[in-house]
């Protein structure tokens, strides 16, 4: 068995890999659902979403197996990576390349079908493939298929960066508020008289800006407006417009102004 290809923009790649921040995920449901949902159609008993690392190769979504990692000098997804083409292997045992590869002599592989996951022009970091254990002839359809899943888990994994890319923006924004808001206060209307700890109850929306962001009192149900990065909480029905005004805010006793809150 030879020894895995490098891409020769490997030292790019793995920069755009590492940007994804995988392991800050919170979760991986919806790549696991998308690997459930290929191997239900091309009625494969496993498929997965892979991260070539530099010397492993990672399991961001997968179904039908339990591990989570295999070493990249095996693993099929090191090869797919090449080109921007498909890898399809109907039958490993047949394959000069793949014949001797201990997931085919050891694990019973016996056909592959691996779309390469491109997040950035030329820069592929990954695959979505679907296995079996037995010879698969794939059709054109289900190459078709994968190809249209593939994109829906590229979208995917640029949405898992960008949610924590805008998170690390908000944060200056965040603290600074706390901040600014008094420790303690009570909002008329609401718990009259119950002190609620602001710092935590509000969220800046998108940016600073605005008297109040966003109001989340611990276990007071409210409706919400929602923003990309959290939730604008109305204390009126579902009729009230953005800008409604928030009731005057306590502070030692002493009344302020009315606030006017963000819109949506």
């Amino acid at each position: 068995m030879q020894g895995f290809p490098i891409p020769p923009n490997e030292k790019e790649r793995l920069r755009e890999l590492r940007a994804l921040r995988f392991g800050e995920w919170d979760t991986r449901a919806a790549l696991d659902d998308l690997c459930a949902v290929a191997a239900r159609l091309l009625e494969t008993p496993m498929a997965l979403i892979s991260l070539v690392d530099r010397n492993e190769v990672l399991f961001a979504g997968k179904t039908g197996l339990d591990a989570d990692r295999v070493a990249r000098e095996i693993a099929f997804c090191a090869h797919t990576i090449m080109t921007s083409e498909p890898l399809v292997i109907e039958d490993a045992t047949s394959d000069p390349c793949f014949c001797d590869n201990p997931l085919v002599t050891e694990s019973n592989i016996r056909s592959y079908l691996g779309i390469p996951l491109e997040t950035a022009p030329g820069l592929r970091i990954g695959a979505l493939c679907a296995i079996d254990r037995k010879p698969h002839a794939f059709a054109e359809s289900e190459l078709q298929t994968m190809t249209k899943l593939a994109g829906i888990a590229v979208s995917l994994l640029k949405s898992y960066r960008a949610t924590l890319d805008l998170n690390d923006q908000m944060a200056p924004a965040i603290e600074l508020q706390k901040q600014m808001l008094p420790s303690q206060a009570r909002i008329d209307g609401i718990q009259a008289g119950c002190p609620l700890e602001l710092a935590s109850c509000y969220q800046a929306r998108d940016g600073v800006g605005g008297d109040i962001w966003g109001l989340k009192p611990p276990g007071l149900s409210v409706f919400c407006y929602t923003s990309p990065i959290s939730q604008v909480m109305a204390l009126r029905p579902r009729s009230t417009p953005p800008g409604f005004i928030l009731s005057s805010i306590s502070r030692d006793s002493a009344r302020t102004s009315p606030h006017r809150c963000c819109g949506a």
